[in-house]
């Protein structure tokens, strides 16, 4: 089974005031930051307008699936969507992991780590292994640190199944209670 690296909520502070020094840097920036803060999918962060967003949530409807997600939208993503939106410049999937790559290193994301992709097992600094999709997985695996049930996660990134869900979720020890803790006593 692949084992993702996520950012957590430290990591997206230092990635949030990364300096950019391109307009491709402040897109790929904003856009990585919007599927981190809110679970969209790339693809539907650069469909995502202001509109969509009334009474501090947004609304939209997922390309992929189908299915319409409604999540918190705070004033500081709304800022970031319309940046995304304003520029002008278009980034191919690998470039963007390229520049996503390159900011996490300038913000200092450099946490030793081990992942296994196609059954290797890979160790190095977290920048190395971060890809557009590693926003979704922050999302999914911050909320789940944070206490949300995974039904609910699984309803704000708009997937069709928990199941899917639970994919997304970067494995952790679980928190027992202190009654649970009783048992291994």
């Amino acid at each position: 089974k692949p084992q993702k690296t996520y950012l957590n909520k430290k990591d997206l502070q230092k990635l949030d005031g990364v300096r950019t020094d391109t307009p491709l840097e402040r897109l790929v920036l904003a856009q990585f930051l919007v599927g981190a803060y809110t679970g969209m999918r790339l693809s539907d962060i650069r469909e995502a307008t202001t509109c969509a967003i009334d009474g501090g949530t947004l609304t939209y409807t997922s390309i992929k699936t189908g299915i319409q997600a409604t999540v918190p939208c705070s004033k500081k993503t709304a800022e970031l969507i319309r940046i995304a939106q304003s520029e002008e410049a278009t980034v191919t999937t690998a470039g963007f992991e390229k520049i996503i790559r390159r900011l996490c290193k300038r913000a200092g994301i450099n946490e030793r780590v081990t992942v296994v992709k196609a059954g290797r097992h890979m160790e190095g600094e977290k920048w190395r292994f971060i890809s557009s999709h590693t926003a979704r997985i922050s999302f999914c695996t911050n909320l789940s640190r944070a206490g949300v049930p995974i039904l609910d996660i699984s309803k704000l990134a708009g997937h069709q199944s928990s199941v899917t869900t639970e994919r997304y979720v970067v494995g952790s020890a679980p928190q027992l209670s202190k009654r649970a803790m009783a048992y291994f006593d």
